[in-house]
């Protein structure tokens, strides 16, 4: 089950984590296949009508067919989408697709949310100033019995992007989703209020950055990129001799990668800051920190080609850890010099 995340950001990786964990098949078409007892076989594949399918991963089989993703008022998208219970026990919907808490009356669709890569944001369904979603509301967890199906949306601001990806929790990501164009009211689900995004006054959207953050293999480097800029924390083992500020003969090869992904920026202004681990003191620490900034500033400054960049410099000695200071592990990850610009 998905849950909501207080975080102000949203890791890319969970896309992928997404799609491995699940354990289901993924698979798109026009056509109906599958085994004899309705359980979905690696070659199933979808409803008539259906954009995708996917399947939840819970004790029963439930089909989920991806409807629709239109642009329903101006500004505003709306997912489509129905289970059937494909399975021999009654499904309960609320505890899978919201994040109310379970045993309430109301259950809202809240855990459906899009994602558009290119833009790195993650979007969440819109909320109208009664509090209640705009999405599928439905009480007592929405039970679908076997064989039955339900049908459900949510509405979302519109995002930048013409092909996005739609999550559904306990399903893998449907992606490349194009976003077609049916304005009007959605028809809700039996049993479920209408909740028209174009006649509500809505709460100030929820959309949070996707940040990808990876590390190079021989530790060099880390790289932290969200949908506004990108920081390269770069070792200052790999850099530095100890207490040194001097650039060392391997340093060159990582600044020269970091100064192509600068040329290749629309940065104007490109922050370089230094720091070090907890051991030592600051009157040793904060000076050293800067010098070897100023160090990684002077080299890139020769390596970047394109015109009109400005660097800013700072030492901050063991202030702004990555990680605790508690092994040997995280003291080398805590001594760096960060290179942070806009994409």
């Amino acid at each position: 089950m998905l849950h909501a995340m207080p975080a102000r950001r949203t890791l890319l990786a969970c896309l992928t984590v997404a799609a491995l964990l699940t354990g289901c098949s993924y698979i798109t078409g026009d056509r109906s296949a599958g085994r004899a007892d309705g359980k979905p076989t690696r070659d199933a594949n979808t409803s008539s009508g259906a954009l995708q399918t996917g399947w939840m991963n819970v004790r029963n089989w439930i089909r989920v067919n991806l409807l629709a993703l239109d642009r329903t008022s101006p500004k505003v998208v709306t997912v489509r989408f129905r289970l059937t219970n494909t399975g021999d026990a009654s499904f309960h919907t609320g505890d899978k697709l919201s994040y109310t808490d379970y045993g309430t009356a109301d259950w809202h669709a809240t855990a459906v949310t899009l994602v558009d890569a290119q833009a790195r944001k993650h979007y969440y369904p819109l909320t109208a100033t009664d509090g209640e979603c705009v999405c599928s509301v439905f009480d007592d967890g929405g039970d679908i019995e076997p064989g039955e199906s339900m049908d459900f949306f949510a509405s979302f601001t519109e995002p930048p992007g013409k092909a996005l990806i739609v999550m559904v929790p306990n399903t893998p990501p449907f992606l490349g989703v194009p976003v077609g164009d049916k304005p009007g009211p959605v028809e809700p689900g039996e049993g479920q209020p209408v909740r028209d995004a174009a006649k509500l006054d809505l709460e100030a959207p929820k959309i949070l950055p996707i940040v990808g953050v990876s590390r190079a293999v021989d530790g060099s480097k880390e790289e932290e990129v969200d949908d506004k800029e990108v920081e390269v924390r770069l070792s200052s083992d790999v850099l530095f001799a100890l207490n040194k500020a001097d650039l060392s003969p391997r340093a060159r090869q990582v600044l020269t990668d970091v100064a192509a992904r600068i040329d290749r920026s629309k940065a104007a202004v490109v922050k370089v800051d230094g720091y070090t681990d907890d051991t030592g003191n600051d009157a040793i620490n904060n000076p050293l920190s800067r010098r070897r900034a100023a160090a990684v500033r002077d080299a890139l400054t020769g390596l970047v080609t394109r015109d009109g960049v400005t660097y800013q410099v700072a030492g901050h000695g063991s202030a702004d850890p990555v990680a605790p200071n508690t092994s040997e592990e995280n003291r080398k990850r805590n001594r760096r010099v960060s290179v942070t610009f806009a994409r």
